[in-house]
């Protein structure tokens, strides 16, 4: 007599948070986290992704901004960092008008 018992048939895949497992993206959004895929699993790798992609712009702006002379050691510094870089700038361009007029005068 052989034995019968078939396999349990594993649960099906957590949902995706965002989009409740449909892959289709909410109002206002181009695409789900998910990518489409419906998964838990998938929204979390592609976050995982995302915060790897946004840690390593962190860095290349830290460094940048090091070489200016920012020092800037955390991502809630970087607006203030990038503020005073756009007025110094600012200010050098309206400098150099305002000697560019005097230059021609």
């Amino acid at each position: 007599m052989s034995n019968n018992t078939a396999a349990p048939i594993p649960p099906p895949p957590e949902p995706c948070s965002v989009c409740g497992g449909t892959g289709k993206p909410g109002p206002n959004m181009a695409t789900c986290i998910c990518l489409g895929a419906g998964t838990a699993k998938a929204e979390l790798k592609n976050l995982r992704d995302l915060a790897e992609a946004l840690r390593a712009t962190f860095q290349q702006c830290q460094t940048l901004l090091t070489l200016w002379g920012y020092k800037v050691t955390r991502p809630s510094e970087l607006l203030p960092a990038l503020e005073k870089l756009y007025e110094r700038c600012t200010e050098a361009e309206d400098e150099y008008v305002r000697l560019k007029r005097q230059r021609i005068k």
